[in-house]
């Protein structure tokens, strides 16, 4: 049954998983509960643009930054980190929805993203997955670049940018680099001299 409903319909489906899973990310403790809702949102907006609009008009992804608060450098939680960021980032490959990824205020997006990056720095994965959403979300939405550029975010992006360096976390600082490049001349350029101390 499941077989046949699914060969008629795929996208119905496929809609219900995600259903299903943004009502567990939303409500759900549970690590396990909530990496298997992951799972499923990252295969369903890998492959549907209905389920990135549903995911996004469910008002997802403000669950997703509230957990990314929680998570510590544990293997579990790099793994559900990564999931996801790799979540987030499918439906910002969808132009119509990245301001849903940000709201009307870009607090809890560019801050959640920009905490990944600090504290998550030798985890490759997390990092270029977050530098990656950042610049998008950036580049498409006024009010998450002027958040990003932010004379303190940006002397934040500028220490740790040195402190990636002094580490040769090559991958890590060419990506916050290009970040920075993509952020406003006149806050970068501010940041790079308030940060030579």
């Amino acid at each position: 049954e499941y077989a046949r409903l699914a060969k008629e319909d795929p996208a119905s489906i496929l809609g219900n998983r995600t259903s299903a899973a943004i009502a567990v990310l939303q409500s759900s403790k549970h690590l396990t509960d909530v990496t298997r809702a992951l799972t499923n949102l990252e295969i369903s907006t890998r492959l549907s643009p209905r389920c990135c609009e549903r995911f996004a008009a469910a008002k997802a992804p403000f669950a997703i930054y509230d957990l990314m608060k929680t998570c510590n450098r544990s293997k579990p939680h790099l793994l559900l980190q990564a999931r996801a960021l790799r979540v987030l980032f499918h439906v910002a490959l969808h132009d119509a929805l990245v301001a849903d990824l940000v709201g009307t205020t870009s607090h809890a997006c560019v801050d959640a993203l920009l905490d990944v990056l600090c504290v998550f720095r030798e985890d490759e994965t997390s990092f270029v997955l977050a530098v990656r959403l950042l610049r998008r979300i950036s580049a498409r939405v006024p009010h998450a670049r002027r958040r990003a550029g932010a004379r303190d975010n940006l002397k934040r992006l500028s220490s740790l940018l040195h402190l990636l360096k002094l580490r040769k976390l090559k991958s890590q600082a060419n990506a916050l680099e290009a970040l920075r490049r993509a952020l406003p001349a006149s806050a970068a350029s501010a940041a790079s001299s308030s940060s030579a101390y």
